[in-house]
Parts: C-alpha cells; structure tokens; sequence
C-alpha cells in the first residue's frame, strides 16, 4: 500500500503552523515538539532536512526557532515529499536510479507512467498556501499554547 509516512505529516504541520505564523517571528521547535507531541528529536530531524533544502530558516538563540524562507504559494506538496521521502516514484521501473530487467517488454509499464504522471501533477498543484486558505476559510487555524496535544488528536483552534 502506497502510504505517507509520518515524518511528512509532521512535516505538513510544521510548515502549515511556520506559513500560518509568517513574519511574526521564529517559532521554537521545543514548543511544536511539545504541544504537538512530536519527539523533538524526529522534529529537529525534519526541520534541518527542510533548512538544508532552503525552504525553513534556522536562528540560533533566546528568540531562535525556525520560519518559513519563502512565500507558501511556491512550496508544493512535491517539495515536501521529496524533503521527507526521497524520490516520488511508486514503482522501480519508473525511477532513474534503478532498473528492471523487464522494463522494456513489461504489459503494465505504460499505466504505471500514465498513473505516476497524474499523482505528479496533482502534488505540483497543491502548495502550503492552498492548506492555509482551507483553514482560514474553515475558521481553524493551529496556535501555540502551552499544554501538549496529541499530534494524533490535533483539535485546530477557532
């Protein structure tokens, strides 16, 4: 079963609550880790991953955290799986880095490309911005607060 692993999801989450909070100021890993209930380690993990592509800025520091460093309408959801998940293709056929002995008479090759170029274009479509606009038109957005929450459990402040 094709399945998104939790290190995006949590990934998902933190740039939703960096776009969301974009420029108020760096947001403190610590308090994600907390309230969310994120093993600060496994969300260090992420957020390095996402500063070393450019997508979060780091500050060390009282006041340091991370932030978002660019707009959330150019963030896809294909930037953030390949910062999470590595290479998007669902089959070992399809990726330039491995063969397959069978690739060029294979019967199921062909919808397997069809398949894999309809989930590329859908998760090129999607940015952090269209999450953000699906939220504030809900009227839920995420706040930090000082009690932890099941990340599982997440219940969005109105």
């Amino acid at each position: 079963m094709f399945k998104i692993s939790r290190k995006t999801d949590y990934a998902v989450v933190f740039l939703t609550l960096l776009a969301q909070n974009r420029g108020q100021g760096f947001v403190s890993l610590t308090e994600l880790s907390n309230q969310f209930n994120i093993p600060y380690r496994f969300l260090s993990k992420i957020a390095t991953n996402l500063h070393h592509l450019g997508i979060v800025r780091a500050k060390e520091g009282v006041d340091g955290g991370y932030e978002l460093a660019c707009d959330p309408r150019e963030v896809t959801f294909a930037d953030i799986l390949r910062a999470t998940e590595g290479d998007l293709e669902m089959m070992r056929c399809l990726s330039k880095h491995e063969s397959c002995s069978i690739r060029t008479i294979c019967p199921s090759r062909v919808v397997w490309v069809e398949i894999q170029m309809k989930v590329n274009e859908i998760i090129d479509g999607y940015t952090l911005q269209d999450i953000l606009d699906q939220r504030l038109h809900s009227g839920k957005r995420f706040t930090l607060q000082q009690e932890p929450r099941d990340a599982h459990n997440l219940q969005p402040s109105r």
